[in-house]
């Protein structure tokens, strides 16, 4: 279902969410399974623009977690409600986004510290819900260069350009130019760095299926070569028996029409 969302395979992958869901109610499975089910369900419905039926799935995965202790797989538990802070940004709800960020903050600073990139974007998503409430200072101070340092000491490179640009924004609303216009410029190098290596790894591994491909197509001859080779061989062996044979055979003739002559 994971892989089918990603690849934008929304019918096949609901189906595939819908089958995990109903295999754990007949087995009565660990419950986290049916949670990461509706978990990956909600994701699919908001990235297919179905926002009440996402809301509705984040919301009964929620539910059974209740029923769980809150040390019980705290990053699914921080996830949603991460997700359903999105959901609720993503609709203009930014009061109810941040309270959701911040159970999602909560939940990875007391229960899960070492989930290091969720704690970063959360602090990301609520960095953001702050500048959209003209709060840039507050997000700069609390989340943004928190989550800057995080990523850079860890070497978090993937998420360091969407920090760059929402500090850069800060900066442009308090307004400090130089320092906003300094962070975009990171944003933009690294931006471009993460995509050339993306790039650059995809043409190595073109390179190396080309390579493969080649190698194999020169074994493929060879193999044809060696067995033409047999072939031959063979065809050369039946033909020298059979001229041996004809030649036995003519001697053999010769041999009666001299006995029958003498």
């Amino acid at each position: 279902g994971n892989i089918l969302t990603e690849n934008q395979s929304f019918e096949k992958a609901e189906l595939h969410y819908q089958q995990a869901i109903e295999i754990w109610k007949s087995a009565g499975l660990d419950p986290i399974l049916q949670i990461r089910a509706l978990n990956g369900l909600g994701i699919l419905y908001r990235r297919s623009s179905q926002e009440e039926a996402s809301l509705q799935v984040y919301r009964a995965a929620l539910f059974i977690l209740k029923n769980q202790s809150e040390q019980t797989d705290t990053v699914l538990r921080a996830n949603i409600n991460r997700n359903i802070g999105i959901w609720f940004f993503e609709n203009d709800q930014l009061d109810s986004a941040k309270q959701y960020f911040k159970r999602s903050m909560y939940l990875l600073d007391n229960w899960s510290r070492w989930d290091i990139m969720g704690e970063i974007q959360t602090c990301i998503d609520l960095g953001n819900v702050l500048l959209e409430q003209d709060s840039a200072r507050f997000a700069l101070d609390e989340y943004l260069l928190y989550a800057h340092d995080i990523a850079e000491k860890n070497g978090l490179r993937s998420l360091l350009p969407n920090i760059n640009q929402s500090i850069s924004l800060a900066y442009e609303d308090l307004p400090l130019l130089d320092s906003a216009i300094y962070f975009q410029k990171r944003f933009k190098l690294l931006e471009d760095s993460i995509f050339n290596e993306t790039v650059s790894a995809q043409i190595t591994a073109i390179n190396v299926e080309h390579d493969v491909s080649e190698k194999e197509q020169k074994i493929e001859n060879l193999s044809l070569r060696l067995f033409i080779a047999f072939f031959a061989l063979v065809l050369l062996g039946v033909i020298v028996a059979l001229s041996l044979w004809f030649s036995r055979q003519r001697e053999r003739r010769l041999q009666s029409n001299l006995q029958g002559q003498l």
